[in-house]
This record gives structure tokens, sequence and C-alpha cells, in this order.
């Protein structure tokens, strides 16, 4: 029973060369030159190439990228000047927690814990670029941070595993799953939610404005009833 478990564990956490080319050094085309990329639903259909982990010295140097996450504090509340604003990583653990009560069971939960964990990786290297910084374009915000997570999976130097965070990030960004679309209702309505934390911790805090940019965005009928419920708490308190 363990042996076929750990067979398919490593058949779906391994993709070939050719597929990691593709993500880390740039879509391919298929035979009629469009452009082809492969997706994380995709890996489990190919083998690996490369069965060794990374090297011990390898995985600390991503450990210590990923650790950045924890201090990195959200420019979101840093901007509204809440006290003690969270990090990053505090913001994807709770998004990773939230799959736990998702019983949809078209959706890959396990699917739903990897994108969360991964969506927001490249902020390590560029830091949390909000929306509305006329600093950046959209265009800029996002090569700058494909060019980070590259850089943080190939860093890694395994082809599977560089492959697997990749079409992560990948298939977050561009929304192009169901599970995907979740996760995106994940981000928004865990800032949500701390929003509401903020304001009931700290007096005179008023951060209306998150709640009114995500009035009515959300997807998922579970997260709908969520943000339902927040709305109807923060408005009888």
């Amino acid at each position: 029973m363990w042996g076929g478990s750990c067979c398919i564990f490593f058949f779906s956490l391994f993709v070939s060369f050719a597929a990691t080319r593709s993500f880390l050094f740039g879509a391919s085309s298929s035979p009629t030159g469009a452009p082809h990329r492969v997706v994380a639903s995709d890996m489990s259909s190919q083998l690996a190439t490369n069965v060794s982990p990374p090297s011990a010295s390898q995985a600390l140097d991503f450990l210590r990228v990923v650790g950045k996450l924890k201090t990195l504090k959200r420019t979101g509340w840093v901007n509204n000047k809440v006290a003690l604003p969270e990090s990053v990583a505090d913001h994807m653990y709770r998004m990773a927690m939230c799959s736990f009560l998702i019983t949809d069971p078209a959706l890959d939960r396990t699917r739903l814990m990897k994108l969360a964990v991964v969506h927001d990786l490249a902020e390590a290297l560029v830091g949390d670029i909000v929306p509305h910084d006329e600093r950046y374009t959209k265009e800029l915000k996002r090569t700058l941070e494909e060019d980070a997570i590259r850089s943080i999976a190939g860093d890694l130097g395994h082809e599977g595993i560089s492959a697997e965070i990749m079409s992560l990030w990948l298939e977050y960004e561009d929304q192009s799953t169901p599970e995907a679309r979740v996760v995106k209702d994940f981000d928004k309505f865990e800032m949500i939610l701390q929003a509401d934390e903020y304001e009931r911790s700290q007096p005179g805090q008023n951060l209306e404005d998150f709640f009114q940019s995500t009035a009515n965005a959300f997807q998922h009928p579970q997260v709908r009833e969520w943000d339902a419920e927040l709305r109807k708490q923060r408005d009888a308190k």
C-alpha cells in the first residue's frame, strides 16, 4: 500500500526535462506555432528525469528565500498604518487552511493548498507590490514577479520540483483552472477577514476600502457564504 502511494507521489511530483525547459526558459510552441504551456495538472502524466533531491545546500538556500516571507509585511496594512501588520507568510498560511473547508468534489484540495503557498512566493525577492502602486504597471509587476519565481525555482537545481513550483505559480497568475480561481477567492477573503480582525482589535481603525473593493467579487459558493457571514458580523458589531 505504502509502496504504491509512494510511486504515485513521485510520478506526480516530477516532470520531464522538456517540460522544465518550457517553464524555466519560456513557453514552447505547438506544431501549429501557437504558444503552449504545461499546467500543473499535466504533470502526473510525465515521467521524472531526475529523482535525486536538491542538495542540502540548495535546500537551505531555497528555505532561506521562503523564510523572507515570514518578515515581509503586507503592504496594504503598512500603508493603512495598522499596528503589528501581518506578514506575507501569515496571509498564505491562512489561505492554505481555507482549503480544508472546501467540500466541492470537483476540486483538488491538495492542489488548492499548493497554489496557496506558492502564489506569493515571488514576493520574497520583489516585495509585496500592491495593484494601486503607481510605480508599477500591471505588465511590469507580472514581469518582475515571473522573473523572480523563475529564479527561485531554477536555483533549486531539480527539474521536477522547479517545474512544479513554476507551473503552480503560472496556473494561479493565469487563473487557468477552477482551483486557481478558488485560491483567488481565498486571497481576497483572507484579506477582508484580516481587515475585520484589525478593526476589532484596534479601536478607530477603519478598513472599509478593503470591503468595498471585494464586494460581490467571490466566485465559489462556499466562499460567497463566508463573505456574507463576515459582512453580517461586521455590520452587527
